[in-house]
């Protein structure tokens, strides 16, 4: 190995060790952990509004089916009469309203079928952050141990010669 080498890999390892030493794991763990906490806060945020508009969708869909049957009894209320043109109008207004039902209850099973994807992904977050906490205390820990003994965060030795 000639003289340019040893140095070449003498300044290498000296910058990887400054390198370690001016990026701190911990820290950046601390700043994974927030960051995971933050996004599931976000999540759970986000749930929270999906369930709560699955809710709305719930009191929407009794109206409009309510709507229906009530427009459903004036048309037969109005044929008994013998009122064509008030059955015709009371039909339409009945069909309009269950056309409005279907639409409010394909917007209930996508806000239903978000909401379980979002929970599912709010319980991805609590797994990660778990592991991540569990590991912090371990990770930190290494990397002390790996330092005081000279080396850097991944045990290997920044000696020059």
């Amino acid at each position: 190995m000639g003289i340019f080498s040893k140095i070449k890999n003498g300044i290498s390892s000296k910058a990887n060790a400054a390198l370690d030493k001016a990026v701190d794991p911990e820290k950046e763990l601390a700043m994974a952990i927030m960051e995971l906490e933050e996004g599931r806060k976000k999540a759970l945020a986000e749930l929270v509004t999906y369930k709560a508009t699955a809710k709305n969708l719930d009191n929407d869909l009794e109206k409009y089916k309510a709507k229906a049957a009530e427009w459903e009894k004036r048309a037969m209320l109005a044929v008994r009469a013998g009122d064509d043109e008030a059955a015709k109008t009371a039909l339409r207004e009945k069909k309009a309203a269950e056309a409005e039902y279907a639409k409010i209850e394909r917007d209930k099973h996508e806000a239903a079928s978000y909401a379980i994807q979002l929970n599912k992904s709010r319980k991805e977050f609590e797994t990660k952050l778990q592991m991540l906490k569990l590991r912090k205390g371990t990770l930190a820990t290494q990397i002390a141990a790996a330092r005081s003994a000279g080396g850097d965060a991944f045990g290997n030795d920044s000696s020059v010669w």
